[in-house]
């Protein structure tokens, strides 16, 4: 094989394969119902202990979802959800603790059905520990969050704050769009692969 073809074939390979790669990542979306159910208890505040209307996140799976999963425990590459706490970025290191279940079930469509998500992270070993924790399913959401702290509050005594919020509606999930290619690297893409062919073409030697 032309060497030049080669390399010009292992170009088109290399731009061409982070398209495929991202192609198999699926990103799943979730929009939980409104909270009905709110409990509120503690003499302070805490900015990790927010009061949320509803669960929102999101799921990041290496594949698509496969078909007629039945309570199936999957491992994301990443999550995040809108309670501070509960994103894979903190659940990566081991300073703290905490607990993340993900288990899906589908029809034979790969459409999710069923589901029960349970997260939890607390900050332990400080004079100021907080945490999150987040129940999902086709039940319904529930949230709670805690935090506390014995000086720094004028209180005698120290602050805390203990949120409880629950629905019984089961949320939506849906599948995030595929980023679009953008039209720049696109049609950077396009004049490599045409100026490529036509170097190779105007190097062919003429008959003999």
């Amino acid at each position: 094989m032309n060497n030049k073809f080669l390399g010009f074939a292992v170009i088109v390979v290399f731009l061409a394969a982070p398209v495929a790669t991202d192609a198999q990542v699926t990103t799943l979306d979730y929009q939980g119902s409104i909270f009905t159910n709110v409990s509120v208890s503690g003499n302070g505040s805490f900015p990790d202990v927010p009061t949320l209307s509803s669960i929102v996140g999101d799921v990041v799976l290496s594949a698509p979802l496969g078909a007629n999963l039945n309570n199936v425990t999957l491992v994301p590459t990443a999550f995040s959800f809108n309670a501070p706490l509960l994103n894979s970025a903190l659940f990566a290191f081991p300073c703290c603790g905490n607990t993340s279940t993900f288990e899906f079930t589908t029809n034979n469509m790969g459409a999710i059905t069923g589901w029960n998500i349970d997260l939890s992270f607390t900050f332990v070993g400080t004079n100021s520990p907080s945490g999150n924790s987040l129940v999902s399913g086709t039940s319904g959401d529930s949230y709670a969050g805690f935090g506390s702290t014995p000086c720094c509050c004028p209180p005698a005594g120290g602050c805390s704050l203990v949120l409880q919020e629950s629905n019984t509606t089961a949320g939506v999930w849906s599948v995030a769009k595929a980023p679009e290619i953008d039209p720049a690297s696109a049609a950077s893409g396009l004049t490599l692969l045409l100026g490529g062919l036509a170097v190779m073409r105007g190097r062919r030697r003429p008959a003999q």
